[in-house]
């Protein structure tokens, strides 16, 4: 199921949202299990749900997440980007492909 499609977006939307009620609860390798499915299903990960995957991995909480890259409701992208070149390093088994 690829984001490319605009027939799935809303099935990928409802996936992401369902990997960050699960990250925000404490189940954590729930949140990994539906977070990772995603991103194998979008290699190219159009959606971003990287960088929900590398936060869990690094040990954020998603409130952690959100206040530090969420300026006024939007995600500032190039910290996003900065922050995942910097980390994504140490998670060579998850992101080879952005390596």
């Amino acid at each position: 199921m690829e984001w490319k499609h605009p027939t799935n977006r809303h099935i990928i939307k409802a996936l992401i949202s369902w990997g960050t009620f699960l990250w925000e609860i404490g189940e954590i390798e729930k949140a990994l299990e539906v977070l990772k499915e995603v991103y194998r299903m979008n290699p190219t990960d159009e959606p971003g749900v990287r960088f929900y995957i590398l936060a869990v991995l690094e040990g954020m909480g998603f409130e952690e997440f959100e206040q530090t890259f969420s300026k006024d409701g939007e995600y500032d992208l190039r910290d996003l980007e900065s922050w995942f070149e910097r980390k994504a390093k140490d998670h060579p088994e998850t992101f080879k492909a952005y390596l």
